[in-house]
């Protein structure tokens, strides 16, 4: 290995001369080696695979083009290209980062099949579905095939959510494995196998019916791309994949392609530890699939493992090894990672009689510690279950302490965005049939579910007879009566809507205005035209808000969405044109990408399709990112385990730590032996990353009753297997003053009324946050806004009054609530 730098630059020099001797190591492999940086929690990774793309660009003169970087999220691509920007500042020869092929596996997969997808017959003008999408064409398939056969007059049998979920589930698994539905190894015998088959088979035509491709699709059609034509990415050097341990087969098998070309010449960075997303199909063991996959060509895989730990204190790391050691059954490197801090305080665990308890100890904890060096700002409280999030709300209302919950409920579900982004699908391309149906039923008066399958019908048949289809086509030729069967007033209501999609597109045509002037004028067009504010406000209820402060939210969120879309500034590649027949077998990616594209000269069409795009294609979208952690000053962070990987804090709070919630009761009732097993193993990956985002202090603890909230006490039992051993003898039990059991306190609400609440609100708080997911622990968007205690001990006691369906309303969802109060506590003090 060449150690030697022969370097012109002062700002790279300087930071490849703090790195410690592991650090050094990965950074300098030759690249010509198969590379594994196995970096544990806090030991510098994102500055390591920096540093080795800084390495490759400027000591080993690889063009930026010729390299790809893939990250987890949108945000970690942005936030390495910043830092790489930094690094190589002071070169003396230039290097161009807009080049560097980086972001997501679905975003690259994207850019590539934009360009390339021609030669796989792919119409390189498709759609992304996103989420409900493809439910919405699951549920159809389903509804024929369930309905198939049934007698004359008989009701239509209705499709449950969750039949939809689970032949979802079934389609994604596949697809994770590089399997399209012919290619899916049959099960002999199994007609429930058979079943989700003939509906994934189904499904994937409905796709291709719309010109649409959803989330997995980005990847399993790139794969097929370049296992056919290889040779599309023959200019790349070099690829470096982060987060690796939460890649499934089919991002493993893109790996392998993109890389085919020079060589084999791979960098991955990950921690197996850390692995906790096999709902998504993660794979944990691929670390190991990709060793012996190199190790069978007869090339060197290089393994380095980051020992130095620069977070948390050795207390906490001893603790967190002990745990994976004793409770993990997968093969896994150990580790025996070393603090870079002398703080030693232990770790703490605690166990009260209910989750009220708990939280009501957490609440005052976070009082004491704030009285002496630490802010609120410096505390996270890590859940896994939703529901601890209700108690935790009330207490800390209770004890005045600001505080905001992560990954609450989206800004992309909520009902005005939803609207308009269909809106902007409908005026983006005349064939996206979900698009216009759902806003033609949102904002058509009379527009009902036949007069919607009558003109699905005519879009049916027009692809039949071998065209796209043309929904706009269609919509027009009925409000000229060319089309019969339609009411005047569906016909009237039409005719409004689409006076507002040509006049929306007429402003994307007016040579006049810049593009960023059209982009604003068609979209007030749209919102004044179909008195968006309105319509959507008088559509939605909230007991906590008042019908003009829903309004004022509903313009503020559209208005937001506004401001994404004008202020978007696609990469290049995601507007660039497909490969023509003379290019094709000749053009690269970086032929297309080396030329750079000003957005003020795009098609305004393209640069719409490309925003679009980037709603679906990234874990977290622009406007939750438009505030860190770090921005949120003054507040205590209540998040979920998965919404915590990636992050740290000084003082970390893990409560809920029962059997039924960690491990969750779902993996406790697994009969399959081996799916248990795997699942435990998750679950106690998933402790592991929670105990690891402590930088000082970690309390842990568990409660022996539930005490309301919506969860089934006789499910949850404490100790949890995951502590018991030797993990549960390290850490200190703390005795308290004063140790409350439910005798001692009174029943009754708190005099909410006299808190003032606007103190702990963040943005748009009076969002409900929680009961579209009661028991999930996936993350969904970035941090947002919370809603109170008082907020939901009212939603409780709503009136479930009926209410006009709509495509964009979720189903109401039944709420038990149970209010409890106390006199004054006696603080006890922390050790």
């Amino acid at each position: 290995m060449d150690n030697s730098f022969d370097f012109e630059m002062s700002s790279c020099k300087k930071v490849f001369a703090s790195l410690n001797p592991n650090q050094y190591k990965a950074l300098t492999t030759s690249p010509s080696n198969v590379l594994q940086i196995l970096a544990g929690p806090g030991t510098g990774k994102t500055r390591v695979i920096t540093a080795r793309v800084a390495y490759l660009l400027c000591e080993k003169k690889i063009p930026p083009q010729n390299i790809i970087v893939t990250t987890f999220t949108k945000k970690a691509a942005n936030e390495m290209k910043d830092r790489l920007a930094k690094l190589i500042d002071t070169v003396s020869v230039p290097v161009d980062l807009k080049k560097l092929v980086i972001g997501t596996f679905h975003s690259i997969c994207v850019r590539i099949l934009r360009i390339f997808g021609k030669l796989i017959d792919l119409n390189v003008k498709f759609s992304i579905a996103d989420d409900t999408d493809s439910k919405q064409l699951i549920k159809r398939v389903l509804e024929t095939k369930f309905n198939r056969g049934k007698p004359s007059g008989a009701n239509d049998i209705k499709v449950k959510t969750t039949d939809i979920q689970e032949y979802k589930y079934f389609i994604s698994a596949c697809k994770s494995k590089a399997q399209f539905p012919n290619e899916v190894p049959p099960k002999v015998s199994d007609h429930a196998f058979e079943d989700h088959l003939e509906v994934y088979h189904k499904y994937q035509q409905s796709l291709i019916n719309n010109n649409l491709i959803d989330f997995d699709d980005c990847l399993l059609l790139t794969y097929k791309l370049l296992k056919e034509h290889p040779k599309c990415l023959r200019n790349i050097e070099h690829v470096l994949v982060d987060e690796f341990q939460d890649t499934n087969l089919v991002q493993l098998e893109l790996m392998y392609l993109f890389a085919l070309n020079s060589n084999h010449k791979v960098t991955v960075v990950g921690d197996p530890d850390q692995s906790i997303y096999g709902f998504r199909h993660a794979e944990a063991n691929n670390f190991y699939r990709m060793e012996d996959h190199y190790k069978k060509l007869g090339l060197n895989v290089v393994k380095v493992q980051l020992d130095q730990n620069y977070r948390s204190t050795s207390n906490i790391l001893r603790f967190a090894e002990t745990l994976m050691r004793t409770k993990q059954t997968a093969a896994r490197p150990e580790k025996d990672l070393k603090s870079n801090t002398q703080e030693n305080t232990p770790v703490y665990f605690d166990q009260y009689p209910t989750n009220k308890d708990e939280a009501m100890h957490i609440a005052n904890d976070i009082k004491n510690l704030t009285k002496n060096k630490y802010k609120y700002s410096d505390i996270a409280v890590i859940i896994r279950s939703s529901f601890l999030s209700r108690a935790l709300e009330q207490e800390m209302i209770h004890f005045s302490i600001p505080y905001i919950i992560m990954h609450g409920k989206s800004f992309w579900e909520r009902k005005e965005i939803k609207v308009m982004v269909d809106f902007l699908r409908s005026v983006a391309s005349n064939s996206d049939w979900l698009g216009f149906s759902r806003t033609l039923e949102f904002c058509t008066p009379g527009m009902g579910a036949m007069s919607l399958e009558r003109i699905e019908n005519e879009f049916e048949a027009q692809r039949k007879d071998g065209h796209k289809g043309n929904v706009y086509h269609i919509l027009k030729e009925i409000v000229k009566g060319k089309r019969k069967r339609f009411s005047s007033k569906v016909k009237e209501g039409i005719e409004r809507y689409m006076k507002t999609i040509h006049g929306a597109r007429k402003f994307l045509k007016n040579e006049s205005l810049t593009n960023e002037q059209k982009l604003d004028h068609m979209f007030d067009y749209i919102v004044e035209q179909q008195n968006l504010v309105d319509l959507v406000s008088q559509k939605k209820t909230s007991s906590s808000q008042s019908p003009d402060e829903i309004k004022q939210d509903v313009k503020e969120n559209l208005d937001e969405l506004r401001n994404q879309l004008l202020s978007f500034d696609p990469p290049d590649t995601e507007v660039l044109n497909p490969v023509s027949d003379e290019e094709e077998g000749t053009a690269l990616l970086t032929s297309v990408e080396t030329h750079s594209v000003n957005k003020g000269e795009l098609n305004p069409v393209k640069l719409l399709t490309a925003f679009l795009d980037s709603i679906y294609l990234y874990e977290e979208s622009h406007y939750n990112q438009s505030k860190t952690v770090e921005e949120e000053q003054g507040r205590v962070v209540v998040t979920t385990i998965h919404g915590s990987k990636g992050l740290e804090w000084p003082i970390v709070f893990v409560p809920g730590l029962c059997d039924g919630i960690l491990p969750s009761k779902y993996v406790l009732q697994e009969e399959n032996p081996s799916k248990r097993k795997s699942a435990m193993d998750e679950e106690c990956r998933c402790l592991y990353v929670a105990v690891t985002r402590a930088k000082e202090r970690l309390h842990l603890s568990c409660f022996a009753e539930n005490d309301g909230f919506g969860f089934g006490g006789n499910e949850i039992k404490p100790v949890s297997q995951l502590l018991k051993g030797k993990p549960l003898k390290m850490a200190k039990r703390r005795k308290h003053e004063e140790q409350l059991n439910k005798s001692s306190r009174r029943t009754g609400f708190f005099q909410f009324n006299k808190l003032d609440r606007s103190k702990y609100r963040s943005r748009n708080a009076k969002e409900a946050m929680h009961y579209d997911s009661m028991f999930s622990h996936i993350p969904k968007a970035a941090p947002i806004g919370f809603k109170t205690a008082k907020d939901m001990l009212k939603d409780s006691a709503r009136d479930n009054g009926s209410q006009k369906e709509n495509p964009y309303k979720k189903r109401k969802k039944t709420k038990k609530h149970l209010g409890m109060g106390r006199g004054p506590m006696k603080p006890f003090k922390l050790n």
